[in-house]
């Protein structure tokens, strides 16, 4: 059969327990305690009022700020363009035989 038979006969492909997304309840369960969490911090009523006051502290930090203006306006673009491109040439190498250097 090959390589990828003998792959999964040894556990390293496919499906494997605990690999994978966790499933939603698990993440629920998890914001539920991150966000009691940030209540019992702040001493806050409510989780809105508890997210505002830690919003409010992650936005004093550079990362903080960077990640707000990135969910409010957009990640910055990964290519820059450019007005006037340089183009840089290179010098052109060329192979004789030596044939032609005995005449």
């Amino acid at each position: 059969m090959g390589g990828k038979a003998e792959i999964i006969k040894n556990g390293h492909g496919g499906a494997r327990a605990g690999s994978g997304k966790p499933k939603k309840k698990e993440s629920e369960h998890v914001n539920f305690i991150i966000k009691k969490a940030i209540r019992l911090l702040y001493s806050k009523e409510t989780d809105e009022e508890a997210q505002v006051e830690f919003i409010k502290d992650f936005a004093q930090t550079p990362r903080g700020q960077q990640y707000i203006a990135e969910k409010l306006y957009g990640k910055a673009p990964q290519i820059i363009e450019q007005e006037g491109a340089m183009f840089i040439q290179t010098p052109l190498i060329e192979f004789i035989s030596e044939d032609k250097n005995k005449r």
